[in-house]
């Protein structure tokens, strides 16, 4: 089930009388308190961010979400997740550093709060949420060579002649459940240059370096892939590849051109 972090809230439309009358609860703030001070990176704006986390109601001890030690969340900190306290909590933190974040209600799940699909409540309307997030890393590409090939290395500019096949990948890199959601098919190639065409960026830096014959497996991050939008599926009124998305791909380098 997609964690409700990245869900967005629906947003209320209050009159303007009860708005004022409730303007303590518009001007509440997120508190934030450092736990463990990490001595990593300081996260970045636009990057992917691995963190683990609970999430629970004020006044109570257990969570009403959190992630697990097998599967940790994975997002790109663009402001993107919801909700926006959680967004704003997590700013400035350093990769091993631990935070309580403390969200008010009109930054949280507000007036709606949230249900189930059988209507149970989940988070009760107007509640205060605690957050606590360990920021574990910031993936980049991994790459596994499966053969290495042979000939000069790929560099920028050089033109790549490839096979592949797209997997979606879990939290902990390892392939779900073997759907393929792109290919090159029979004898067919795909060509792109390295550094310059317009691929996704995990391509360019998961290449490099490749020789004529080489087969790589690549893990690649959200922000490294489609990011927060994914790939609209316009048919189906879906997605072809879901907002923060972690990919795996198997690439055979078929031939390099020297740019």
């Amino acid at each position: 089930m997609q964690s409700r972090i990245l869900r967005s809230f629906s947003i209320l439309f209050l009159s303007a009388f009860f708005l004022n009358a409730c303007d303590i609860f518009n001007k509440a703030e997120v508190q934030i308190e450092d736990l463990v001070v990490g001595t990593g990176e300081v996260g970045s704006l636009y990057n992917s961010w691995q963190v683990q986390y609970t999430a629970t109601i004020l006044g109570q001890t257990t969570p009403f979400e959190q992630s697990t030690a097998e599967k940790p969340l994975t997002f790109v900190n663009d402001f993107s997740i919801s909700p926006t306290g959680f967004s704003d909590g997590i700013q400035g933190m350093r990769v091993g550093g631990k935070r309580k974040i403390t969200v008010p209600p009109s930054l949280a799940w507000g007036r709606d709060g949230i249900k189930d699909r059988n209507g149970k409540v989940i988070v009760p309307k107007n509640a205060t949420i605690i957050f606590e997030v360990e920021l574990l890393g910031q993936p980049s590409v991994t790459k596994t060579e499966i053969t290495a090939g042979s000939g000069e290395e790929a560099d920028q500019n050089d033109l790549l002649e490839v096979k592949y096949k797209g997997y979606f990948v879990d939290a902990r890199g390892y392939f779900t459940d073997g759907t393929v959601f792109d290919q090159s098919t029979g004898d067919a190639t795909f060509k792109f240059t390295l550094g310059v065409s317009n691929v996704i960026p995990g391509w360019h830096l998961g290449l490099v370096g490749a020789r004529k014959g080489t087969k790589r497996t690549l893990i690649i991050p959200p922000h490294l892939g489609y990011g927060s939008y994914g790939v609209p599926n316009y048919q189906s009124g879906g997605y072809s590849i879901p907002p923060h998305a972690t990919l795996g791909f198997e690439v055979e380098v078929v031939n390099i051109t020297k740019g």
